[in-house]
């Protein structure tokens, strides 16, 4: 029998990282747990929305502060000077955020933290609490392996001894990054930045920094001594034996929410599509995600790629979501079959279409599978998890995958046409990953699995 907690969730402020927490936040409500989010204003109508209350941290600007670019155009001794006095101020902040956290929890009786690991520098601030922490990420596991190359890989795993050489010297790479970057962080902010205020953190509660610190994981360094649950199901992920403190408790992102439509035209297009669809007909989805800003360069390329490929393939009608920081007369002509909008809500258009052109995302990754929904992955950041996400797509023949910035028009054909004609195959791949991924993960387990950890 459950006994109720009173429950928070501390989340990276980005969507995809709120919408990858909130259908787990509804299951633990529905379980008769309290849950609360906190956040800045920005994400209050998506928590609100959904049915929680959101705790405004005004410590979240003082976090985004720590590491802000060095003053300009001073010479390195004034910058010494200069550091040498404010990074004191700036711990002394940072240590009053911390103390605003326990002020928090025990203002509003938290009894359990739900962390998201992209801020687990955090997982400190709990520790001299109540509150029982546990560790969430919407991430394959990131840790280090044999066979498995780290996330920001393009490269399959295959058991050969020269691939588990080339994979042995990746992950070794790997390490020897993290301790170059936070070395050549300090010497940058004189000490200004996350890494080394936890350190000093660390030390001030007697925390064995040094030897709970793992730096054998891809984006950033992880403590070994949590426990953490992964927002996905393992059968997305390689063969792979994972620490005991590791657990996989299914596709918790929101993909079931109810779609917002507002788009006359988007209906119109749809409802054009419905009348003239027969069996050589299909409808084509892209979109790159919400993070296009950061290459616009090599986004706009490849669309202006996929509107040539797509002036190729008349029988197909492709809608296209390119977000808001793209303008849409760069990729202008378009031929007929080809539809520009700056947003779609993806859980409308999943459901009617036959394809999905996206950026390796994991909401997005997940929101085809669930919907049944082949998807061809091109790659968007080379630093981030989409590569390790592509490869996980192919190699569970899910759909194919191709490099963004080297892909040639002929080869966007070529797989676009693969895909809808082999679509039967595939449909039935997706069906087996969901029938496993339904029969595993109820919500009577994972209530049973958080439970435990709780």
């Amino acid at each position: 029998m459950s006994v109720y907690k009173t429950i928070l969730f501390d989340v990276h402020q980005h969507p995809s990282h709120y919408n990858s927490s909130l259908k787990l936040a509804r299951l633990l409500k529905n379980d008769g747990h309290k849950v609360l989010f906190l956040g800045t204003e920005r994400f209050k109508e998506i928590v609100c929305e959904a049915g929680f209350a959101i705790i405004n941290q005004e410590s979240m600007s003082v976090e985004n502060s720590i590491q802000n670019p060095d003053p300009k155009n001073i010479s390195f001794i004034k910058k010494l000077f200069y550091f040498s006095f404010f990074n004191s101020q700036y711990y002394l902040s940072w240590k009053l955020a911390i103390n605003a956290h326990h002020q928090l929890l025990n203002s509003l009786n938290i009894d359990v933290v739900f962390l998201d690991e992209d801020i687990n520098h955090r997982w400190l601030w709990y520790k001299n609490t109540s509150a029982k922490v546990i560790v969430f990420s919407s991430k394959p596991y990131t840790g280090s392996d044999s066979v498995i190359p780290p996330f920001t890989s393009y490269r399959m795993p295959c058991n050969t001894l020269l691939d588990r050489l080339i994979t042995f010297c990746h992950w070794k790479s790997v390490s020897f990054t993290h301790h170059l970057s936070n070395f050549l962080l300090e010497l940058k902010t004189f000490g200004r930045n996350y890494f080394t205020f936890s350190k000093m953190h660390a030390n001030e509660i007697s925390y064995p920094f040094v030897k709970n610190l793992d730096t054998q994981h891809v984006f950033k360094w992880v403590f070994r001594d949590y426990n953490k649950i992964i927002l996905m199901p393992e059968e997305l992920e390689f063969p792979r034996k994972l620490p005991t403190n590791i657990q996989y408790v299914g596709q918790y992102a929101d993909i079931d929410r109810a779609p917002k439509v507002k788009d006359l035209r988007y209906i119109s297009v749809l409802n054009q599509y419905e009348l003239t669809k027969n069996d050589s007909t299909s409808l084509i989805y892209c979109s790159l995600g919400t993070l296009t800003y950061m290459d616009l360069k090599a986004s706009v390329k490849f669309f202006r790629k996929l509107v040539s490929a797509a002036s190729k393939l008349p029988q197909f009608t492709f809608i296209l979501s390119i977000g808001q920081f793209l303008s849409s007369y760069k990729l202008l002509p378009l031929p007929t079959n080809v539809f520009i909008f700056p947003k779609i809500s993806q859980a409308h258009i999943l459901p009617k279409c036959d394809l999905m052109i996206n950026h390796g995302g994991m909401n997005s990754i997940m929101e085809c599978i669930r919907h049944g929904v082949p998807q061809l992955v091109y790659p968007l950041s080379l630093k981030w998890d989409q590569n390790g996400n592509s490869a996980r797509v192919q190699y569970h023949k899910l759909g194919l995958r191709g490099k963004l910035r080297n892909e040639l028009v002929n080869d966007i054909i070529a797989k676009i046409n693969f895909i809808v004609k082999n679509k039967n195959f595939y449909k039935e791949k997706l069906t087996k990953l969901n029938e496993a991924i339904d029969k595993r993960y109820t919500d009577k387990e994972v209530i049973s699995i958080i439970n435990s950890l709780m």
